[in-house]
């Protein structure tokens, strides 16, 4: 349900403290037992499919619902909404949305005609880490190999994913590339870091100001990522010119050109990557 159709189940449903404006995400089951609440959005669905699939969920269920006002830290909240206990949650709603649809949907989900799209895969990735749901990461984590190896041409990496099929990968785009920065560095998946950075150091103002996801939640570099990205520029300008130089005719034997300008960008020591590539699995 649209998120915006939810005003009249305010009016009609008495609300716990803790929900001050019901919100109904895209994921609401009238026979779920449980409710997870994120950043306001609510989404009514099964303990027992949160179990079956989700360690995290699993371990979190397993334990005694707490008292009201217990000092023992807990997600769980005994204040109940329609007869079903609440979650509170620290994720996106837009994120948990992805994450929840796949799991209900299964193979359907992932079998559309079109490929699921980027903000869809990183859910997967994120939130399949955070719960140690497996099955739903290593499918975001396929995918996004698949939209690496694409960028990159690397036809080994192609040819020894298995299952590979081409419209599995959603349409790369460079805003992109910041939400796999912050993602690489949070769940140490470095080898999706160089495509990244590189992506990163052709933004223009989205560099500084970051980006805006369809939620209206901004995502930014860290400080130390946005100084590696402009050092890197400057990097990558002089390494550019230097090509361009190379693949003039004229210039292809340095020794035989008097152009001083030529002669120092030949002597322009190699300029270092901004971090090594990582092959490892």
């Amino acid at each position: 349900m649209d998120p915006s159709t939810s005003s009249s189940a305010t009016k009609t449903i008495p609300l716990p403290d803790i929900i001050p404006e019901l919100r109904i995400g895209d994921v609401w089951l009238e026979d779920g037992n449980i409710i997870l609440a994120a950043q306001g959005v609510s989404f009514r669905v099964h303990r027992s499919v949160l179990s079956r699939h989700s360690e995290v969920f699993q371990d979190m269920f397993s334990f005694p619902q707490p008292e009201r006002n217990s000092p023992s830290p807990t997600l769980y909240d005994p204040e109940k909404l329609q007869g079903c206990p609440i979650v509170q949650l620290s994720d996106s709603p837009r994120e948990l949305s992805h994450f929840l649809s796949a799991l209900y949907d299964g193979r359907s989900y992932f079998s559309r005609d079109c490929a699921l799209e980027f903000d869809a895969i990183i859910a997967l990735i994120r939130l399949g880490t955070k719960y140690q749901a497996t099955s739903l990461r290593k499918e975001g984590l396929h995918r996004l190999k698949i939209i690496k190896a694409l960028i990159t041409n690397e036809d080994a990496a192609l040819t020894s994913l298995s299952d590979y099929r081409r419209d599995l990968a959603s349409p790369w785009k460079k805003e992109n590339s910041i939400t796999l920065v912050n993602l690489a560095e949070s769940l140490d998946l470095e080898k999706f870091l160089p495509l990244a950075l590189y992506g990163c150091c052709q933004l223009d103002d989205a560099l500084i100001d970051g980006i805006t996801h369809q939620d209206g939640s901004l995502e930014t570099l860290s400080r130390p990522n946005l100084k590696r990205c402009l050092a890197a520029r400057n990097q990558l300008a002089i390494t550019q010119i230097r090509i361009i130089w190379l693949s003039r005719e004229d210039n292809a034997d340095p020794e035989s050109s008097s152009d001083a300008q030529y002669r120092d960008m030949a002597s322009v020591e190699e300029v270092g990557y901004v971090v090594e590539w990582d092959e490892r699995d």
